[in-house]
């Protein structure tokens, strides 16, 4: 499948099983389809001020969205508005919690947010005296059980928060290349692994123990990565090459690369069951990998456009 929007398309994702996917463009165009049976239909659209990132609720077909000012919550797929939060400051990342009940929300000042989804009252501050606004919040991660939050700065920290009492209990230092150490992306893996993945603003994933904060494996990517994206036991990465990295966590080894885009890879996303993989490009387009499963507990790749 492949759909051509007004502008380059930087977010993309699906709903928590698979049935809706809703993209949007650098112009603010919002875009839902539903997928059945190997088909996507358009459902809606609309266009909203600013987006700067938008996340699916991990239950409910509902999604949040931030804006300049502000944050929304709206059902998909109508489209009504659920809720709004006024932000304190900008906002260029956030989630929901996997317990779907929370979320959390990085703010360019340099710290981060729990906000109650029942009542839309914020429930913690997670900030550390070490970080000012030059350190904003520019991606995060929570870890599946909930108890563990990582929080990535525009000057290379990653911060580790507990949720029950905020306490930082660590911080890893990226060191710093000629494209700077920007955080991009991170993401918490299974609990049985106990991987977290970290793509700074440079061409490598790095891989660390997230209970032991210990590094494991340094990647060399195919370009500067900028979003991933895990399926264990492996990551996609999307980079600015126009293609998409495969790397095995646990051994370090890259695989071949997904290829079809002819720009920097803008968003990636995973539909629930691990079979589609949906990306946007900075060309404008939004692409559908099939990804089928093999026995060998490898993974062929399918490329539809």
């Amino acid at each position: 499948v492949e759909e051509k929007f007004q502008d380059s398309v930087t977010l993309v994702k699906f709903n928590h099983d698979g049935k809706y996917l809703v993209a949007v463009d650098m112009a603010g165009n919002f875009t839902c389809w539903k997928y059945s049976n190997h088909n996507f239909t358009k459902m809606n659209s609309m266009n909203f001020n600013e987006p700067s990132w938008f996340e699916w609720h991990p239950q409910a077909n509902v999604l949040i969205l931030a804006e300049k000012e502000s944050l929304s919550m709206w059902k998909v797929p109508t489209l009504d508005v659920a809720k709004y939060f006024s932000l304190e400051s900008p906002s260029e990342v956030g989630c929901f919690m996997p317990d779907g009940k929370n979320a959390l929300i990085g703010y360019d000042e340099g710290y981060a947010i729990i906000l109650d989804l029942s009542s839309f009252t914020v429930k913690s501050k997670l900030k550390s005296h070490e970080i000012d606004s030059e350190h904003g919040i520019v991606s995060l991660g929570a870890h599946p059980d909930n108890s563990l939050v990582a929080l990535g700065t525009k000057k290379g920290r990653v911060l580790l928060f507990t949720t029950k009492n905020q306490k930082l209990i660590g911080t890893l230092e990226i060191p710093e290349t000629d494209n700077g150490n920007y955080i991009e992306t991170i993401k918490f893996g299974r609990e049985s692994l106990a991987g977290l993945f970290i793509v700074a603003f440079s061409n490598y994933l790095h891989i660390y123990d997230n209970s032991k904060l210990v590094l494991r494996h340094t990647v060399l990517l195919s370009g500067i990565g900028t979003r991933l994206v895990c399926l264990e036991p492996y990551v996609f990465i999307g980079t600015t090459k126009a293609v998409i990295d495969i790397c095995d966590c646990r051994s370090g080894l890259k695989k071949p690369s997904l290829q079809g885009h002819t720009k920097t890879i803008m968003d990636i996303a995973l539909s629930k069951d691990g079979k589609r993989l949906m990306t946007s490009s900075d060309d404008g387009t939004v692409k559908i990998f099939y990804l089928e499963a093999c026995p060998s507990d490898s993974r062929q790749v399918l490329q539809i456009f």
